[in-house]
């Protein structure tokens, strides 16, 4: 599975947009109680449900991880997690993957300049006092452990989104194969000591 962390604005959602349109991938919805912003929808960018409903999901098992960040609350369903997905995850959220289920994830970290998130926060017409908010959450959020934990940092603060999302699916892929012709030559090697 492929998880995308990064502060707000710093890309993550248009990423993931380019990697399902151009590139095929599949994107894990997951679950939040924050409002819609504008553009958004239900089931597609996130499964927006209520905070009385998402504790009751949560106490009754359903989530592979939960966190509150913001305010809200954001999980993932134990029945969406699939190896071949890509997923938008918040620091905290990270953690219960890298801790059960780090050799099944590949993690790519976005990072972008102060000024250029409250640029596109504004562009995208978030409430000031929401924007404030979340730079100051966000840096608490985003410490070196976290870089630490990724496969890949990408920083976005002056970049084409187009050419931050080739360059992720790239990764990926490289990886994936990677990963491939290891488990086919230790399968090759493992039949050919049986004969």
């Amino acid at each position: 599975m492929l998880i995308l962390v990064g502060p707000s604005a710093s890309g993550k959602t248009q990423i993931l947009k380019i990697l399902m349109e151009k590139y095929g991938m599949k994107k894990l919805v997951t679950y939040t109680t924050r409002n819609m912003r504008v553009n958004e929808v239900d089931g597609v960018d996130y499964h927006f449900i209520s905070k009385e409903d998402f504790i009751n999901k949560m106490n009754n098992n359903f989530f592979f991880e939960t966190i509150e960040y913001n305010n809200n609350y954001y999980g993932t369903s134990k029945n969406d997690f699939s190896s071949d997905k890509a997923v938008i995850l918040e620091p905290n959220g990270l953690q219960k993957y890298i801790n059960d289920a780090k050799d099944k994830i590949k993690i790519v970290v976005l990072k972008c300049e102060e000024n250029v998130l409250r640029n596109r926060m504004i562009f995208r017409q978030d409430r000031l006092e929401d924007i404030e908010k979340r730079i100051k959450g966000d840096k608490t959020w985003f410490k070196e452990d976290l870089y630490q934990q990724a496969d890949l940092i990408l920083d976005t603060s002056h970049s084409d989104i187009f050419e931050d999302a080739e360059r992720v699916y790239s990764f990926y892929k490289v990886i994936t194969i990677f990963v491939r012709r290891f488990i086919i030559s230790i399968i090759h090697s493992i039949m050919s000591s049986n004969h």
